[in-house]
């Protein structure tokens, strides 16, 4: 079974006791020094004691005891010990009240003795963890079912231990979780620009009173309040490293809180390469010309203050375009990079390369996938450049892999005699020996038969 342990108790003196006597309706017994209780008509008696509490606190009340102790009087026994109600009533006063004017009982009876009691006798009645149930003042009703008079010593008794207590018994207060912050977003060690808004969400949620999500407080370390609410955004943030708090306080004043770092910093000059071409190929001592556009949301157009190097030969140039022939022979990153007045940097890079690049050569007839007839005389037609050596048509070297050698040069006709599909082939070299090829298919049918 359960064990509930109470970790302190307090002990209170009324403030105000007395009783009501049918057979004296206009008497004051409010500094007698015992407490009446009893049924029989016409000589009913009723109790009523008041006492202040206080010191309870956030401690939850297990048990209420009041303690009574019945008198030494030979009157005072053979009665029931009574029932304990509470009282709505704090207006009642311990020197004016009597029969007539005694407060209506209208609580509900909160602990009651139907066992007979005798002098002497400390008579305990339980009155439970709702009697009292924080700070304050209570009244209770003492009465009895009993035709026989119990009589109780009043907080005027001499004998101060005999007097009436009430004894409140406190438990163990529950432990209180803070309320619950977790910020979902931004995530931890965050990066922005600043002139990037940032949104801030977070969930914030309280064992007490649920969700507080809505009531969050947001502040930055650099800028200071962000606003409140589930999501926030700032517009912009300043430079620097910002510890962003999100604070939450439940319905008792019990703060709930928490951080996330993030960095902001000046958003880099948009640098783009606009020529040439990323991977480009050009001839050794070609006359090549880059440019770029520049711009920055601080400084605007920095174009004339780019500054162009190459990963192989250094620095290039400076200035929206230039143009080298002096590249060496090899791959280069190029990069186009500037700073702006804050010394924020942004660049952009390409990779070109310059050496000895293969012809082009390109077929032009006959149309790639046409036939002929067996026997039938073809003219293959082809160009040939080549970026050192310039045009190298006349070189052009023709073949089929039916036929062999076809001939040299930019058009050769050629009479086909192996039947079926011929892939036709024209190569070109340039002095570097460097090699390309184009090839087109040709269907050479067989000829009919000539009838005679």
């Amino acid at each position: 079974m359960p064990i509930v342990v109470h970790v302190a108790s307090f002990t209170f003196e009324p403030i105000a006791d007395t009783y009501g006597d049918e057979s004296f309706p206009t008497t004051k017994f409010g500094a007698s020094t015992e407490l009446d209780v009893g049924s029989s008509s016409p000589t009913r008696k009723q109790s009523f004691l008041r006492f202040v509490v206080t010191g309870i606190g956030n401690f939850p009340v297990i048990d209420t005891q009041l303690q009574t102790t019945v008198t030494a009087s030979s009157t005072a026994s053979g009665g029931a010990g009574g029932q304990v109600n509470s009282l709505s009533s704090n207006a009642w006063s311990e020197g004016l009240t009597t029969w007539n004017t005694r407060p209506v009982i209208d609580g509900p009876v909160l602990a009651s003795n139907l066992l007979p009691v005798v002098q002497g006798q400390h008579v305990t009645f339980d009155l439970g963890a709702r009697a009292v149930t924080a700070d304050g003042t209570y009244n209770f009703a003492l009465t009895s079912a009993s035709s026989d008079a119990a009589k109780y010593e009043s907080r005027e008794s001499l004998t101060v231990a005999n007097r009436p207590h009430l004894v409140v018994m406190l438990g163990q207060p529950a432990t209180r979780r803070l309320p619950q912050v977790t910020i979902t977003a931004p995530g931890a060690g965050s990066s922005f620009f600043d002139d990037q808004p940032v949104t801030f969400t977070a969930t914030a949620r309280d064992d007490r009173d649920g969700d507080l999500s809505g009531t969050i407080a947001w502040r930055s370390s650099l800028d200071g309040a962000l606003g409140t609410g589930a999501s926030v955004t700032a517009a912009t943030l300043h430079r620097g490293t910002h510890t962003i708090t999100a604070t939450v306080r439940n319905a008792t004043g019990l703060t709930g809180v928490a951080t996330v770092q993030l960095t902001v910093t000046d958003r880099p000059p948009a640098v783009t390469i606009t020529a040439p071409q990323d991977g480009r190929l050009f001839p050794v001592h070609f006359a090549a010309t880059f440019t770029a556009t520049a711009t920055d949301n601080v400084d605007g157009d920095l174009g004339a203050s780019l500054v162009w190097t190459s990963d192989r030969d250094g620095q290039l140039g400076t200035g929206r375009s230039i143009t080298t022939s002096s590249l060496s022979v090899g791959d280069h990153r190029i990069t186009a990079s500037v700073t702006n007045s804050l010394g924020t940097a942004g660049s952009a890079a390409i990779t070109v390369t310059v050496g000895n690049g293969a012809p082009k050569v390109k077929i032009t007839a006959p149309a790639d996938g046409s036939g002929v007839d067996e026997g039938t005389t073809v003219t293959l037609t082809a160009t040939a450049s080549d970026a050192e050596d310039g045009d190298l048509t006349p070189a052009i070297a023709w073949a089929s892999d039916l036929q062999g050698a076809l001939g040299t040069g930019g058009t050769v006709s050629v009479r086909l005699t192996a039947v079926g599909t011929h892939h036709i082939t024209a190569t070109a070299a340039d002095s570097g020996g460097q090699t390309r090829a184009a090839s087109i298919t040709l269907t050479v049918y067989a000829a009919p038969p000539i009838l005679t």
